[in-house]
């Protein structure tokens, strides 16, 4: 239920970038804008953006956040459903943030301990019959201290998990990783509170959900899925 907007990445390939995501360094003592793009300029080239421990390298006190904003267009319900491999009501039991490969970027990996799978396609969930086992899903962002400095990346557009909080989510699996991930990165993802739906995706199209029953929306999941042949 979410991507980039392309007429706003038309419009920045006519400016000069190739990205519709935007990201902002700040802290307590300094504020820098960084946006990060590539010129299709062939005769020009943007320097590599810093690592993250570069960036703590240059502060000597306070936390610091990276901020990434992103324009969404939301996508139909049976869109969604139609191309999740694993749709689960469950709680989130731990969250383990870590630096890329690259250490440009913080990822962090949510355990999901599934309490109903709604949709299952292709890949298993079971360690043995009928006993769902955790599922690991990898989101952009985190807080981890660095060098002994905080550092938090956040997505705007959706908030973290919280450990021990329920959520409803909608996946696609990722062969590279072995891990599940929101498709586009950021829609399909839920908290559930007296077992209703939360919108954490910030868009007014999720407003519609909010308040939601799970068993209100399961059965309409169901009937979409089981007309899907993949």
């Amino acid at each position: 239920m979410g991507q980039c907007d392309r007429r706003q990445t038309e419009t920045n390939l006519r400016s000069g970038e190739t990205s519709c995501t935007k990201q902002y360094a700040m802290n307590p003592y300094t504020a820098i804008a960084f946006v990060f793009v590539a010129s299709v300029n062939v005769f020009a080239q943007v320097p590599p953006r810093p690592t993250i421990p570069e960036l703590v390298s240059r502060q000597t006190e306070g936390p610091v956040v990276l901020i990434q904003i992103v324009e969404l267009v939301p996508e139909p319900l049976d869109t969604l459903i139609k191309t999740a491999d694993l749709i689960l009501y469950g709680v989130v039991s731990r969250n383990v943030t870590y630096l890329s490969e690259d250490e440009r970027d913080l990822f962090t990996d949510s355990t999901i301990m599934p309490i109903r799978v709604v949709v299952q396609r292709n890949v298993s969930t079971s360690a043995r019959p009928g006993l769902p086992a955790p599922v690991v899903v990898k989101r952009w962002g985190g807080q981890a201290v660095i060098n002994g400095i905080q550092v938090s990346q956040e997505q705007r557009n959706l908030r973290a998990f919280t450990a021990g909080e329920e959520v409803f989510l909608f996946l696609v699996y990722d062969a590279s990783s072995q891990k599940y991930q929101l498709p586009g990165g950021l829609s399909g993802a839920f908290a559930v509170a007296g077992g209703r739906l939360q919108d954490l995706v910030h868009h007014q199209f999720y407003k519609k959900f909010d308040g939601m029953a799970v068993d209100q929306l399961v059965p309409e999941i169901q009937r979409t899925a089981s007309g899907v042949i993949r």
